[in-house]
């Protein structure tokens, strides 16, 4: 094969397989999923948050785009800080980039596997500061998010969040033992 066959080659087959995983600003939105409960939707990525007057509760980041889109949205809508940042799981694409909606103010939640493996792998993003073996609870303002740990999944650390008084659950990535595998499923919220 020529060198310039070879170059196309690798162009032709790579650049769509790496620009498939770029989102664009334009492919963000938020939605009020109940209450103070909102998703967050980054192409085939999903978050949540819960807003209250005290602050932001968010959920995994993603990465540096969605965080910085996010931060800007978060102050021309609701004018609060992020609070707390919870990580549903150790994977890269969801906990990136943490640091842009850091502020002194700002704590960083996991479950503990999780942390072991962020710190393990040296992954570029914050170390959490609070962790928990199985479970947590979180107030911010009138709301409440509970943190379950429900066991070995697809990521290590892998926890629930329910988000009350709007009784929303929010998991992420889950893969359940004795069933059948999702395909492309992406990131659930669920509500009862």
């Amino acid at each position: 094969m020529g060198k310039h066959k070879t170059i196309f080659f690798l162009l032709f087959f790579i650049f769509p397989a790496f620009s498939s995983t770029i989102t664009f600003a334009s492919d963000y939105r938020i939605e009020n999923v109940k209450g103070n409960v909102y998703r967050f939707v980054a192409d085939r990525h999903r978050s949540v948050f819960l807003v209250t007057p005290e602050g932001v509760l968010m959920t995994d980041p993603l990465n540096e785009s969605a965080a910085r889109w996010l931060k800007a949205e978060f102050t021309k809508r609701f004018n609060v800080p992020v609070k707390f940042v919870v990580y549903s799981h150790n994977h890269s694409d969801h906990i990136y980039e943490t640091e842009v909606l850091k502020t002194p103010e700002t704590t960083v939640v996991s479950h503990e596997l999780a942390k072991q493996d962020i710190q393990l792998t040296k992954a570029a993003t914050i170390i959490p500061e609070v962790t928990f073996k199985q479970k947590m609870a979180i107030s911010l303002g009138d709301s409440i998010v509970e943190l379950q740990y429900h066991g070995p999944n697809d990521g290590r650390g892998s926890i629930s969040m329910l988000f009350y008084p709007e009784k929303v659950l929010y998991v992420v990535d889950w893969i359940v033992v004795g069933r059948m595998p999702w395909q492309n499923s992406g990131a659930m919220t669920l509500w009862a």
